[in-house]
């Protein structure tokens, strides 16, 4: 979606708008270590599928890897 073009109907009726539809998510890092995060949001007027994105994510995002599961280790997948 950021390129302009929706990946679910083609459309290029993208919208994007920083700080998103809500100005600040807070993502639990680890229960001592909490973060207000805002993100930039995409929107396609075709078809109303939503892209978001979280715009500092090495800085913000950095402590995540060590204490949250990868998405395929999750569904207990290898993640290798």
């Amino acid at each position: 979606m950021k390129n302009g073009k929706c990946p679910k109907c083609n459309s290029t009726e993208i919208y994007m708008k920083h700080g998103g539809l809500q100005q600040g998510y807070v993502v639990h890092v680890s229960p001592a270590n909490t973060r207000l995060v805002t993100t930039d949001d995409y929107i396609c007027l075709n078809c109303g599928y939503l892209e978001q994105y979280v715009p500092h994510v090495r800085i913000v995002l950095k402590d995540l890897a060590t204490t949250w599961r990868r998405a395929a280790a999750a569904r207990g997948e290898s993640t290798r």
